[in-house]
């Protein structure tokens, strides 16, 4: 398993990152736990909508979501437990 974060501050909602995802791990929510600025650019960018972590343990680690990331928003790290 592959922990999946989505740093919330920097995610704008473009949705390329769920569009890549095969596995459904990334969801779409109202945005929540955002900063002043965070919110007022959400809601230009996606009505104040962004990606959120659906399902953790679906992830590959295929970092399609990471690349396709404008902002840069999403890692993906693996779980310490995995590593030999």
């Amino acid at each position: 398993m592959h922990r999946v974060i989505i740093h919330k501050n920097l995610c704008m909602g473009k949705k390329s990152c769920i569009a890549v995802c095969d596995t459904e791990v990334l969801g779409w929510t109202k945005a929540k736990d955002v900063s002043f600025a965070g919110r007022i650019k959400l809601m230009m960018e996606s009505k104040g909508y962004q990606a959120f972590v659906q399902n953790e343990a679906a992830c590959t680690a295929c970092m399609r979501c990471v690349q396709v990331c404008p902002e840069g928003a999403i890692e993906v790290i693996p779980d310490n437990s995995m590593i030999e």
